[in-house]
């Protein structure tokens, strides 16, 4: 924190983000939540092992996301010609209100080509890691967000520490070795900091991005901690 009231995160490149705790919060499901909360419904990103599909299970009343396994991957494809937010069926029932909370592993493929590859922003996806902060950069004009998204939605991402994200992704990747080949997450031993901090970048980007357009945006780094919300550089 800066002067215990501000977080700023800085990349390699001289990047550098600021959040805010959010003043006005309450509690639902054993979790900190924005006031907006009680009004409105939130769609929750970020990185595995960051509580997305547990926090899913607890709003829908189980006690645990192996119960639920209620959970989505994609919003949209624009390279298919998708409308980003209201061709999945699952964000439609967010925007209707038939759920409170929803998760998503991959936002959105972006609008960004490398070779020809698009590349998601995906902390997991391996074609990032290689790439320097420049070719990171994002290009999301073509994302179009209406009245209705700003009115019923709150985002919220998930960016753990590096290293404690690392020690969760190999606690579950230990959990998983009885799991069939197919089923596993193979590639959670080799993840570094390196590579979480680039993945890191893609999504604080897409959460600025989506701040400037005039969504309430939030960012959680621990499971304890209240929410932090993006304030201007």
């Amino acid at each position: 924190m800066l002067d215990n009231q501000f977080k700023e995160i800085e990349f390699p490149n001289g990047k550098r983000y600021r959040f805010v705790p959010e003043s006005s919060t309450i509690r639902e499901y054993g979790i900190d939540f924005p006031s907006e909360f009680l009004d409105r419904n939130l769609l929750v990103t970020g990185f595995m092992c960051t509580g997305k599909s547990t926090l899913v299970a607890k709003a829908r009343g189980y006690d645990s996301a192996l119960e639920s396994k209620e959970s989505f991957s994609v919003i949209g494809d624009f390279t298919k010609d998708q409308e980003i937010w209201y061709d999945n069926p699952v964000v439609k029932e967010l925007l209707e209100g038939k759920h409170k909370v929803a998760e998503t592993h991959l936002l959105f493929y972006i609008g960004y080509r490398h070779n020809g590859t698009e590349i998601p922003v995906f902390v997991h996806h391996h074609p990032i890691y290689e790439r320097n902060y420049s070719e990171l950069e994002l290009d999301l004009t073509y994302l179009s967000i209406t009245k209705s998204i700003k009115e019923k939605i709150l985002l919220e991402f998930r960016l753990f520490e590096p290293n404690e994200l690392i020690r969760l992704m190999r606690k579950r990747h230990d959990k998983e070795k009885t799991a069939p080949i197919e089923e596993r997450h193979t590639y959670y031993p080799n993840l570094t900091p390196e590579h979480i901090k680039k993945g890191e970048y893609l999504l604080i980007q897409t959460a600025d991005y989506f701040y400037q357009k005039g969504l309430d945006v939030y960012l959680r780094d621990s499971f304890s901690c209240v929410p932090l919300r993006f304030v201007d550089n």
